[in-house]
């Protein structure tokens, strides 16, 4: 009898809330990609050892993309998670790395966490697997967005993506300010993505080819950044 009631007790407490566990939302943006994010939702639930939600948006309505920037806010202004985690549609991490992410949060002055990356367009950040070691170190270039968990709270900070960036330079703008104005975020030598590249954007251009044109936008992120940045 005593242990059952220890058992019925156990079973009354009310759940933690997310902030309680710390937990992680994490954002995915796709382009009719469904085989390629089963394959990578499968990989993150099996490798991901820490409590997370996910949230994935198919990104094409009417045959054109909608503003991804102006997405990211939404979801990012409506979670209740006291982390997000924004991550590229073509990402496969390895075992036990959002809970070696999560470890950087640690540190109060850190605002966000990457991995190493493959293909990615940051130096610092670029590693194979064969290079990984177990160490950490501040991030010292413009952030690039394929894989990030930032604390939600830093957005009052620093602001949120700026909207007149739709698929492309959201990530880079935004992370110059963040840069600017002293944050300081912390890149994960011990965590591992591999990183296809392109994947949605190649997609997307087949299957939008007679309807939008993605090179046209890239020049006006360029332009826009350019203007914005310096």
């Amino acid at each position: 009898m005593e242990e059952f009631q220890h058992i019925k007790k156990l079973a009354d407490l009310p759940l933690k809330t997310e902030s309680e566990m710390e937990m992680v939302e994490i954002f995915v943006m796709a382009y009719n990609e469904h085989d390629l994010v089963a394959d990578i939702v499968g990989r993150m639930i099996k490798h991901a050892n820490y409590p997370f939600k996910l949230t994935v948006i198919n990104n094409v309505i009417q045959n054109a993309p909608i503003n991804t920037s102006k997405i990211w806010n939404h979801l990012i202004k409506g979670s209740v998670c006291d982390y997000v985690g924004i991550f590229d549609s073509d990402v496969f991490f390895q075992k036990d790395w959002l809970k070696r992410m999560m470890e950087s949060f640690k540190n109060p002055e850190i605002d966000l966490v990457v991995p190493v990356l493959d293909n990615t367009s940051s130096p610092q950040a670029r590693a194979t697997q064969e290079g990984l070691y177990g160490s950490t170190e501040l991030l010292k270039e413009i952030l690039t967005g394929q894989a990030v968990i930032y604390r939600k709270s830093i957005f009052e900070k620093y602001g949120y993506f700026d909207e007149r960036f739709l698929l492309y330079g959201q990530d880079s703008e935004w992370g110059y300010r963040f840069r600017k104005m002293g944050g300081k975020g912390e890149i994960r030598k011990d965590v591992f993505c591999h990183h296809i590249g392109a994947a949605s954007l190649t997609k997307l251009a087949e299957d939008l080819k007679d309807e939008y044109n993605p090179s046209v936008e890239r020049e006006y992120a360029r332009k826009l950044f350019k203007y914005l940045c310096n």
